[in-house]
C-alpha cells in the first residue's frame, strides 16, 4: 500500500497512520534460518514477538539494564480508562535515565495498538525510540486530556542536555502514533508535538488531529524551544489546528507533509535552510507561511525550497514578508487559473497559477541592490530520477509490516555462528556469514541487530537481497590492522556482490549507526557497491562515545596524530539507484558521554561522502556530513544526482591560529593550490575543508544547502568566540569549490555562514560568489546557481580582487544578514 502512496503524486488523506512498507513478493522459504512459511497477512508487527536479546554494554548499573519497554508493563492503559502519562513516562525513565550521558542508555519504548489517555507530556530523552503500531495492525492513539491544556503531548526535547540546548538532542525518534487533541479546548495554545531536536533523530509515520473552527489556537508540530540542527521530518498528516507543523531550528527538511483544515499549513517561524518536498495541504488560509518570527531576535527565514507540492484549496499558497525573500518553487499546483500561489504580507500579489512541471520559479535578486521581478525557469529532470509520474522519487522508511515472525532472522539467535554484540568479540566473520545465509535467492527475510556494539576486524559484507533493522541505532564498529593503512583503505561495511555471485536484489538499512573503536586511518566506515542500495535514519560516527579510544586520544592540538578514518561514506562506480534519508556522517567536535576531564576533540576524519565515476540515479534527503578535513560532499566525474536538504559543518580546529592547514594531516584528490591564486596564501581561513566540492558533474539538482562554519583554530576545549568575530565574522574564505565541466547544474536555496565566498569556481578566470553580495539567513542566501545550464549562464567572469563582477548563475537573493544562535553539533 505505501509504495502506491509514494508513487502517486500526493495522494488523499487517510484516516490512519500510514503502514510505512514496500510491497514485496511472497516466496516459499529457502534454508534463510529456522522459521516457516510467511503468514498471510501476520496476526500482529513482527517487533512484538521477537526475544529482545540485546545489549548495553556500557551500563554501569548494578541491576542488569533493559532497553526494551513495553509501556503497559510499567502501568500505561491502552483502553483510555485511566491517565498512561505515569506509565509511559516510566518506561521512558526506566534506568535512571535522566540527566545522564547519551550513548550507554538506549531505550526502545514500545506502544502497543490501543488509546493511551495523556493528562501530562510523554517526556522522551536522548537516544530514545518511542514507537506505536503501524496502522494495519490497529492504531496506537496519544488522547490529550483537556488538562493538558497548553503543554505538548509530547515532548521531543530533553533539557539535561548541553545546559538545556536542544542542539544537543541527538538520537530521538517518535514513530507510528495518533495524537487525538479534540478534547483540548480550541482557544488553548496547545501543542502536539514539542520537537526541539538536532541531527540523528526522526519523526515519521505520524497523524495528529485538532479542533476546527474560528479562534483555535492549536499547533501539531512546534519548535519552541529554538536552537537545534535538524534533518527530516516524514510522513506526517495533520488535520485542524492553526498551525499544521511549525518550523523554528537553523535548517529542516519536509517531506511527505500533509495538512488539512488549518488556518497555516507550514509556518517557517526561523529557518536558515529549508526543503519542502511532496507536500499536501488543503483547505488552509495560507498553505506555506514563510514571513518568519521577530526578525530582530533572529528569526529569521534565509532560503526556502519547495518542489512538488500541492497548495489545495489555499486562500494564498505561500505568504512571503516581502520581495527580498530567497524562495523557490519547483513543480507547485494550487489549482491553476486565478489562484493566488504568492503573496507579500502586505497582500501584492507575486504569482497566479500553477508552477508547472518542468518549471522553477525564483524569487530573488540578479544581483546586489538591482532587483527584478521573480522569474520563472525551464528545469527538465533527468528520467532517472523521478516516478512514472514526474515527481521525484522519495520512498518511505520500511517496517516490513508485511512479515511474519517466522521471517525475521536475528543476528544473535545463530548457534552456528554466535554473534555477542559486546564490543569485544569479533562479530564480524560470524555477521557476513549470517547475511550471505539470510541472502540466498528465494529468502525473503528481515534481518534484525538487536541493540548491541558488534566489533569487526574485517569487512562485513552485506549482499543483495539483504534487509537489515537495528534498534535505537545497533552499532557496527570497526578495529584493528586491517583497517590502519591510508594508502588502501577498507570499507568496515560493504554493500557489495560476493565474488562469483549471482544473487541479486535490493538492499535496505535503516536504524543502524557505523563506526570505528580506535584511531583507524585506512577505514572507510560504509562502502555502496551495487544497485538499489536504500538507506534510512542511519549514522555514520567518528569519536564522541565511550566505546571508542578516539573520545581521548586525539587531544593533540595538532591533529596529525589523530588520522581518525578515511571516509565516511563512499558510493563507487558500479552503484545505482541510491536513495538516502535522515543520513548523518559525523566527526565528533564534543564527547556524547559524561567523561571525567574529557579532553579537546581534535579528530581528522578525510572525507564525508564521496561519489564518484558514478551515472546515478543518487537521492538523498535530508543528509548531513560534518567536520571533515578535505569536503564534506564531494562530487566526481558523476551524473544524476538529486539533493534535498543537506548540512555541513567545517572543522572547528580549523582556521586563523590553527596548527595544521588543510588538506593536513590527509593526502589526495584536493589541494588547496587556489589559495595562492587568490593571493590569501597567507591567510589559515583558506585553507579549511569545503562544504562540496564538485569536479565534472553532470543533470544534478541540489535544492536547499545549509553551509555553516565556526571558530576560528579551537582546539583548546574553549569553545570561544564561535562567530569568528576576532577576524571580522569571518571564519572560512570559501565554502563550495567547482572546476571542470558542469552541465545541467541547478543549485537552489545554498545557505552559508561566517565565510568570505560561498562558491569558488576554479579555472583560467577565478569566479567567485561573495557571501557579502547575496546576505541573507545566517548569513548568506544563494536563491538559484546555474552552472553552464544554457538556463541562466553564469553571469561573466570575475576576479577575487573585489572589483570584477561576482559570478553568479541565476539569480541571488539580497536581505538583511541576521546572525542567530550558534550550535554544537
Amino acid at each position: 500500500m505505501k509504495t502506491l502512496l509514494v508513487l502517486i503524486l500526493l495522494p488523499s488523506f487517510s484516516s490512519s497512520v500510514v503502514a510505512g512498507d514496500a510491497v514485496v513478493a511472497h516466496h516459499k522459504r529457502q534454508d534463510c534460518h529456522s522459521g516457516g512459511e510467511e503468514q498471510h497477512p501476520p496476526p500482529k508487527w513482527w517487533r512484538a514477538s521477537m526475544s529482545q536479546n540485546g545489549s548495553t554494554p556500557y551500563y554501569a548499573g548494578d541491576q542488569a539494564y533493559e532497553y526494551y519497554r513495553d509501556v503497559v508493563e510499567f502501568g500505561a492503559d491502552p483502553t483510555g480508562g485511566k491517565s498512561s502519562s505515569e506509565g509511559i513516562n516510566a518506561a521512558v525513565s526506566a534506568g535512571n535515565r535522566a540527566n545522564n550521558t547519551v550513548t550507554t542508555l538506549p531505550a526502545y519504548v514500545s506502544l502497543p495498538p490501543g488509546v493511551y489517555l495523556i493528562t501530562e507530556p510523554v517526556r522522551l530523552l536522548v537516544s530514545t525510540y518511542l514507537v506505536g503500531s503501524p496502522g494495519v495492525f490497529g492504531e496506537t492513539v496519544l488522547k490529550a486530556a483537556p488538562e493538558l491544556g497548553t503543554r505538548p503531548v509530547v515532548l521531543g526535547y530533553d533539557p539535561y542536555q548541553g545546559q538545556g540546548s536542544a542542539n544537543k538532542n541527538f538520537y530521538i525518534a517518535l514513530r507510528n502514533v495518533v495524537i487525538d487533541m479534540t478534547a483540548v479546548p480550541k482557544e488553548m495554545a496547545a501543542r502536539g508535538i514539542e520537537w526541539s531536536v538536532s541531527q540523528g533523530s526522526s519523526l515519521s509515520n505520524i497523524k495528529i488531529v485538532m479542533p476546527r473552527g474560528e479562534g483555535v489556537r492549536h499547533r501539531g508540530v512546534a519548535m519552541d524551544f529554538g536552537g537545534g540542527s535538524g534533518k527530516v521530518v516524514s510522513e506526517v498528516m495533520v488535520e485542524g489546528g492553526q498551525i499544521g507543523l511549525e518550523i523554528n531550528n537553523q535548517q529542516y527538511t519536509l517531506k511527505g507533509v500533509k495538512v488539512k483544515g488549518a488556518e497555516v499549513g507550514i509556518r517557517v517561524k526561523r529557518g536558515y535552510v529549508v526543503s519542502i518536498i511532496g507536500a499536501e495541504i488543503e483547505g488552509c488560509g495560507i498553505g506555506l507561511d514563510l514571513r518568519g518570527g521577530e526578525w530582530q531576535k533572529g528569526e529569521v527565514v534565509g532560503g526556502v525550497s519547495v518542489v512538488d507540492t500541492v497548495l489545495r484549496e489555499c486562500e494564498t499558497g505561500v505568504m512571503v514578508r516581502d520581495r527580498g525573500q530567497g524562495v523557490v518553487l519547483d513543480w507547485v499546483e494550487v489549482g491553476g487559473g486565478e489562484n493566488v500561489a504568492v503573496r507579500t504580507g502586505d497582500r501584492e500579489v507575486l504569482l497566479r497559477g500553477d508552477v508547472k512541471r518542468g518549471q522553477v520559479w525564483v524569487m530573488g535578486n540578479r544581483s546586489p541592490n538591482d532587483s527584478q521581478e521573480p522569474k520563472t525557469y525551464p528545469a527538465p529532470r533527468q528520467p532517472s530520477l523521478v516516478t512514472p509520474e514526474g515527481t521525484y522519487l522519495t520512498k518511505p522508511l520500511p517496517q516490513y509490516t508485511s512479515f511474519s515472525p517466522s521471517q525475521i532472522i536475528n543476528i544473535r539467535s545463530d548457534p552456528s555462528h554466535p554473534v555477542y554484540g559486546d564490543n569485544t568479540h569479533d562479530d564480524g566473520p560470524s555477521i557476513s556469514a549470517i547475511l550471505a545465509k539470510a541472502s540466498t535467492p528465494g529468502c525473503n527475510t528481515v534481518v534484525l541487530f538487536p541493540r548491541g556494539i558488534y566489533l569487526t576486524r574485517s569487512t562485513i559484507l552485506i549482499p543483495p537481497n539483504t534487509r537489515l533493522v537495528g534498534e535505537v541505532l545497533s552499532t557496527i564498529s570497526g578495529t584493528g590492522p586491517f583497517f590502519s593503512n591510508p594508502s588502501s583503505p577498507q570499507p568496515v561495511v560493504h554493500i557489495a556482490a560476493p565474488p562469483n555471485s549471482d544473487v541479486t536484489g535490493p538492499v535496505e538499512l535503516s536504524d543502524i549507526l557505523i563506526s570505528v573503536q580506535e584511531i583507524s586511518p585506512g577505514a572507510t566506515l560504509l562502502q555502496i557497491s551495487l544497485p538499489d542500495v536504500s538507506l534510512w535514519s542511519v549514522v555514520l560516527r567518528v569519536g564522541g562515545s565511550i566505546d571508542t579510544t578516539i573520545t581521548d586520544s586525539c587531544s593533540n592540538p595538532n591533529p596529525s596524530t589523530c588520522l581518525a578514518t578515511h571516509t565516511l561514506l563512499d558510493i563507487t562506480s558500479t552503484a545505482s539507484n541510491i536513495y538516502l534519508e535522515n543520513i548523518w556522517g559525523w566527526a565528533a567536535d564534543h564527547p556524547l558521554d559524561v567523561i571525567p576531564n574529557v579532553p579537546a576533540q581534535n579528530i581528522a576524519v578525510g572525507r564525508g561522502l564521496t561519489i564518484s565515476h558514478t551515472s546515478g540515479p543518487v537521492t538523498m534527503i535530508g543528509t548531513s556530513f560534518e567536520h571533515c578535513v578535505l569536503y564534506q560532499y564531494g562530487f566526481f566525474d558523476t551524473r544524476d544526482i538529486l539533493v534535498i536538504g543537506q548540512q555541513t559543518e567545517s572543522p572547528y580546529w580549523q582556521g586563523q591560529g590553527t596548527s595544521l592547514r588543510a588538506p593536513g594531516p590527509w593526502e589526495g584528490e584536493v589541494a588547496f593550490h587556489h589559495c595562492e591564486k587568490q593571493g590569501k596564501g597567507g591567510d589559515d581561513r583558506c585553507f579549511r575543508a569545503w562544504g562540496a566540492y564538485l569536479d565534472n558533474v553532470t543533470d544534478t539538482t541540489i535544492h536547499g544547502s545549509a553551509m555553516w562554519v565556526f571558530f576560528n583554530g579551537m582546539d583548546d576545549n574553549l569553545w570561544d568566540d564561535p562567530q569568528c568575530e576576532g577576524t571580522g565574522g569571518v571564519c572560512q574564505t570559501n565554502m563550495v569549490f567547482v572546476r571542470g565541466t558542469m552541465e545541467g547544474v541547478r543549485w537552489f536555496s545554498m545557505g552559508s555562514k561566517s565565510v568570505e565566498n560561498m562558491v569558488y569556481r576554479d579555472g583560467e578566470q577565478i569566479g567567485l560568489v561573495r557571501q557579502g553580495d547575496v546576505s541573507g539567513g545566517w548569513g548568506g542566501v544563494l536563491a538559484a546557481y546555474f552552472l553552464d545550464d544554457g538556463v541562466g549562464g553564469d553571469g561573466g567572469g570575475g576576479d577575487d580582487s573585489g572589483g570584477g563582477r561576482v559570478i553568479v548563475g541565476g539569480l541571488t537573493l539580497g536581505v538583511a544578514g541576521v546572525f542567530g544562535l550558534w550550535a554544537l553539533m
